[in-house]
Order: C-alpha cells, then structure tokens, then sequence
C-alpha cells in the first residue's frame, strides 16, 4: 500500500527575532524566481540578497540559521552601465541561484537582472569558511571572499531567468528576457582532466555551434548554443536522470504559455512545442484559444512557470489509479474532459486555514491557536514557549504595522500601492512597487478575514456560443458584488490601498467556467523515440500537467493528462469554494527529489506543496503516470485537521532542498566536494527550508516511512 512521505516541521525562525534591529536586516527582494539554495555536499544554505550571496551554515536538527553569514560573496559586474530588465535601483540584484553537479563538482550559480551569469565551485567556498582564523575573543573572524574564485562571468545580453546543468555532459542553459536560451557546453576532457579545477576557466573561449565535426561529438572545446523563442523564458531544465546522459534534450517554459522541448543536435527549431491551459474561451481543446477572456487575463493566467522531466523509475508504484491520484480521484473516477484531461482537483475540503495575521482577533475572527485539544507538534522546547512566542510575535507585528499606518506616504511618495501581476520582463513589472524600499519594507499588507468564496462549480459543462461573452463587463460585476461586502472590510481595503501596501485578495464574484486546452506543434525533423518513457510535468500560473509521452506522438490526445487547478488552494468546506489567493500568487517555484519520488511546488503567496510522483497499472498494458497532493506547507495539526498558516503579505522568496547533515552526498578524501549525487531511493532524509523575504524560515525534514509505517532509526538520529 502506498504511504506518503512524512514531512516533520523542525524549526520557525522569525525574522524580526534573528533581526531585531531592521536597519541590520538585509534586503531580500520580491519578484523574483529563486533566491535560495542548499548544497548536496556541504552543510551550506545560500540566500540571495540584492546583489549579493549571504552563506549560512544550519544548526542540526532544526536548521536554524544565524543573523551573521559565515560568508557573504558579491558577484561581480562584467561591464559598467549594464541596463536592467525590472529592477533600476539594482540592476545586479540577483534574480536565481541554482545549485547542482557540472561533472563531478558542485557549483553555484546566479543569474542577474542586469544579463550577468556568475558561477562559484562549492568546494571553493566551504574551504573559504573552514579557513577563517579565530579572533582574540574567542570569536570566528568573516570568511575571506578573496579564497572564492569565479569560474564563470557572462553576460546573455539581458535580463537572466532560467538556470539549468546537465551534470555528465557539463552543460548549462541560461534563459533570458532577449527571447532566447543560451546553452554552454563545456569541452568533453579525459576523466583525470575533467575533474582538476582547470576544467572549468573562468575566459574559456566558447566557439559557436556551427563549427563543424565538433559538436556534440567529440567536443574537444567548448561550445555555445542558442535557442531563440517567441517571448521571456523564466525557466529551463536538462534531464538528469541517467536516461539522457548526452544532455541531448532541454526543456524551455515560455510566458505565452509554450514549453519548447529542444534537441541539441539540432537547435534551429524546437523539436515539439506543448502549450496547455485553462480558458474560458476554448472552443476547440486542441488549439489555444484566441483572444483570453480570463477575468485575470492582464495578469498572464496561462504564463508556463516550468517543465520538468520525470525519471520513470522515481515514480512510486501504487496499486490503483485511486492511490495514484490521491483524493481529487472521486467515487465515479477523476473528472474526464474531452479530449483526454483527468482532472484531479480536489472537491472535497481535508485543509482549513488559520489566518495569522498582525491583527489577532481583528473583526471578529477567532484564534483557535490555544483550543484545548491541540496535537500539534512543538516547535519550540514545549507548547507554552511556542504559545507565548507566537503572542509576542503577533503583538511585534501589531505593533509595526500600526507604526507604518500612523506614518503613512502619500501614494506619490509610496514605493507602490498595486503590485500588478509580474513575468520576468512583462509590461506590468515596470509598474511594481517595493523594489527599492527602505527597511523595514513596506509590503506587509494589513490582516483582512478570509471573505467567503462562491460555490465551487465542478468542470462538466462546455460553454456554448450564448456564454462567450459572459465575462464582458468584470468591472462592473465586481463592482456590485462588492457592494454586498462589510463596509468594515472595504474600509479595510481602501486604507492598505492608500498606504502604499500590496493589494489584499478582493471578494470576487463568480467566475466563468475554465476549460483545458492542450496544442501540440512537431518539427519535421523530430522522430519518435517511445521507449523508454519519459513523462514530463508541466507548471503554470494556476495550475499543474502531466504529459505522459512528450517523446512519442502516438500518445497525443489519446493518453489521459493530469491535471490540477490550483492545487494549493484547495476547497474548505463544502459550502465554499477554493480561498482566494494573493495578487502575486503563481507557481514559480518548482522543484522534485527524484531519491523521494516528490515534487515540490510553491508560490510567492506563501504557500508550498509537496506531491507524490505515482504510477499504476490497473489492467493496463502499460503504467499511467500521475502525481498526489500530500502536504500544504506551512501547516499544524490542530485536533486531528490539516491546517494550513496562511499570513497575507509575506512573500515566498526561496524553497531549497537538500540531504539533511550527516546524510550529505559523499566527498573525496580530499574534501574537496568531488563525488556524484546517488544513494538508495529513500535511503536517507532530507530538509527542505523555506525562506520569507522578512527573513522567516520554516523547516521542514522529508523522509520515507518503512513497510510497518514506522520511523526508522535513521529518521529519528543522524
């Protein structure tokens, strides 16, 4: 029987506490795609912060992290006067950090608004911090940056987004806002050449792909590639799981919507093109429907946020399509669309939210947060020290936003009182606020009671040519369903509007019924390759695909796509709809753990998912591929539910996962961080840790369950 991974929170460190002067607390900055990272072979955890690196090292067990970086490394900027793409004020803020294997070396990277690609060996900077001399008090001096060297500055010619590395045929791909992925091949050397450090130069001279009886094969030197796309790319990614050991295939996530699967052999077109969505205006479900009629349409609803390959073999192995698929599979199946969606979406509600916000008790709304009863787990020494922390913490939060309601700007003077919906290098980023406040920012918007949503409507229906138009004058539908709203809670509104704070989630009427869509475009150089399979799950804005066979045309609109809407705003009780969501909210944080068989899915709206990767047979001649939702994070047990912590206006800036200590991937006698990813699937644990741009960090310890659903010694003691 199928048995989810446990997921155990270790540790809640609030901002304001590792930072109780905000003048010392350093800038994390909004909009952005990635800002955090662990290392699989060292104890080291990396935030960005503007334009520079901050490196901790977490206490074990619970990951706690110090005010102080061990170290703090500053990209350097490869030429002056480099425009920026969002970002003036900082032009060389950092935009993503990505950590992972260029051969048999780690390496971090980080992309900058300002085009910069800048790349660090991570052996290099654990050696910086071992080598810091103690001071006369007994104190450790900062690590010397100077130890650090860069083996990798360039510049893609704007704004970079999307990182990737192909770990055995030591490639990265670079995405930017310039339409285009830049992917550099490093030359393939001799074992003993490929792992010294002069492997990877920091001038290496990169040819072009052109260049004849070199590329991809024998690649004595090194190579760039450049793919060019229709719009901004925010994200990319390479198979890793052995199945492609050439790095042959890269995937590229467009805003329009498209995923480009690319052939590196043959980089002119992609070689198949994947666009899928919802819509209210699908006529036909094999086509992209043209012109949106979303309410949401100027915020980018159907942007793709990811595409991700999927190592058949991680998959766990369930016995029926019910515990592959989780609780969106209902009593009569999942909701079947033609022309082949399974629509997992849960309907029933298993989650209730508890709204902590910097107002306890504001108009009328309850904390249940010391109903007796409780079983949650303790984050603290006992549950009286986690109560009162969480009194003070609310009482803090009181306190400062009321400072900055009484001290309010003018919105001339305010950094910006509406956040539209950003994209990497979208009209609307240029119209974003925030980006260049002073501390403590701005940006936390005052608590406001969760307005009930309206009934949710189940997918069965086709619209007909009469509805087309129904969704025609949203403002003024909005606009009369606001009129029954409390006056208290517009009032609300209007005074976090004037204050130059982020926009709350405003009640919203009815919307019209979204429909999926899959269009699938083949280049005529593409030739099916069925075996093995490699499914692929595609991300965005709102919702989560699986695409069984993106290598073999014989599956289009045949085999079921899994869907999701929405997923980390599931439905609370069954008179209510989903909750509504932040104005910021999208899924562009996406990553999985192949060791675990999961899927971690978050949004900057704060909240983060952890999905199982499933397959079952059922009387098939071959497996479906599917994946279950698990946990909503951050959450608490409370009388036996699932409650998920919502706060509104902390921002999600960062999710990293990594083995926890102790259980890091090996290193060679040397200790210089040589060595390969790999042990047994689910052999060990793991920490997944996620960073708030006011410096909160929630952990949290993944891990495997033993056949008697049991801990195993090693869950419990490293």
């Amino acid at each position: 029987m199928f048995k989810p991974i446990s997921c155990v929170q270790t540790n809640v460190q609030v901002g304001y506490r590792r930072f109780p002067d905000p003048h010392f607390q350093p800038l994390i900055k909004a909009w952005r795609c990635e800002l955090t990272a662990l290392s699989h072979v060292f104890n080291l955890y990396f935030v960005a912060c503007i334009d520079t690196i901050q490196v901790y090292q977490p206490s074990f067990p619970n990951q706690s992290i110090s005010a102080e970086a061990d170290l703090v490394l500053h990209p350097p900027v490869s030429s002056p006067d480099l425009e920026s793409g969002i970002d003036p004020a900082d032009p060389h803020s950092i935009t993503r950090l990505h950590v992972d294997f260029l051969g048999r070396e780690e390496i971090l990277l980080a992309t900058c608004d300002d085009g910069d690609v800048i790349g660090y060996r991570v052996p290099e900077i654990h050696r910086a911090i071992g080598c810091r001399r103690h001071s006369s008090d007994g104190e450790d001096e900062p690590a010397d940056e100077g130890r650090v060297r860069v083996f990798l500055h360039r510049n893609v010619g704007g704004s970079a987004w999307g990182l990737a590395i192909h770990r055995e045929a030591r490639l990265i791909a670079i995405s930017a806002n310039t339409h285009s992925v830049t992917v550099l091949a490093y030359a393939l050397a001799s074992t003993s050449a490929s792992d010294s450090d002069d492997s990877l130069n920091t001038e290496s001279a990169f040819t072009s792909s052109e260049e004849e009886g070199d590329f991809p094969h024998p690649r004595r030197r090194d190579h760039v590639i450049t793919l060019t796309a229709q719009t901004n790319i925010p994200a990319v990614s390479f198979d890793n799981s052995g199945l492609d050991p050439s790095g042959r295939w890269l995937y590229s996530s467009s805003i329009d919507g498209a995923n480009h699967l690319w052939d590196l052999h043959q980089p002119d077109v992609p070689a198949r093109i994947l666009e899928l969505g919802h819509c209210v205006s699908v006529k036909d479900p094999t086509t992209v429907p043209t012109p949106c009629r979303c309410r949401n349409r100027e915020s980018v609803p159907h942007a793709a946020w990811a595409a991700l390959f999927i190592d058949p073999r991680s998959c766990h192995q369930c016995t029926s399509f019910k515990e592959a698929l989780g609780p969106g599979f209902g009593p009569d199946g999942p909701t079947q669309i033609a022309p082949c969606f399974w629509d997992n979406t849960e309907l029933k509600p298993r989650f209730t939210t508890r709204q902590s916000g910097p107002f306890p008790g504001f108009l009328g709304q309850n904390d249940d947060s010391s109903s007796d009863g409780s079983d949650d787990m303790p984050l603290s020494d006992t549950e009286e020290e986690e109560e009162e922390e969480e009194e003070e913490d609310q009482a803090h939060a009181t306190a400062q936003l009321t400072g900055q309601l009484l001290h309010q700007p003018s919105p001339e003077s305010a950094s910006g009182t509406h956040e539209a919906e950003d994209v990497p290098g979208s009209n609307n980023e240029h119209a974003q606020g925030g980006e260049g406040e002073t501390h403590p920012p701005p940006d936390e918007p005052l608590f406001v009671p969760e307005v009930p949503a309206p009934p949710h409507v189940v997918l069965a229906t086709w619209l007909n040519d009469d509805n087309e138009g129904e969704d025609g004058d949203d403002e003024s539908d909005d606009m009369s369903q606001l009129s029954d709203a409390p006056d208290d809670l517009l009032q609300l509104i209007e005074a976090e509007t004037a204050a130059g704070l982020p926009p709350l989630p405003r009640p919203t009427p009815t919307a019209p019924i979204k429909l999926p869509y899959c269009e699938l475009s083949t280049s005529e150089s593409f030739r099916d390759q069925p075996q093995p399979p490699k499914p692929c799950v595609i991300v965005t804005k709102e919702e989560i695909y699986l695409f069984q066979r993106p290598f073999d045309s014989a599956g289009d609109l045949s085999d079921p796509i899994m869907t999701m809407r929405n997923p980390l705003y599931p439905p609370e009780e069954l008179e209510r709809g989903a909750p509504p969501a932040a104005s910021y909210h999208r899924y562009c944080y996406v990553t999985q753990v192949p060791e675990l068989g999961i899927l971690i899915l978050a949004t900057p709206a704060g909240r983060a998912g952890i999905f199982s990767l499933t397959k079952a047979t059922e009387g098939l001649q071959r497996p479906l591929y599917g994946f279950r939702l698990d946990h909503i994070l951050p959450f608490v047990r409370r009388d036996g539910k699932n409650v998920i912590e919502d706060s509104w206006g902390r921002r999600l800036v960062g999710v990293a996962v990594g083995p926890v200590q102790g259980m890091l991937d090996p290193s060679d006698s040397d200790g210089d961080g040589s060595g390969t990813e790999g042990r047994n699937r689910g052999a060990r644990r793991w920490r997944l840790m996620l960073m708030y741009h006011d410096h909160t960090v929630y952990s949290y310890e993944l891990g495997k369950y033993r056949e008697d659903g049991s801990a195993d010694l090693g869950d419990l003691v490293v």
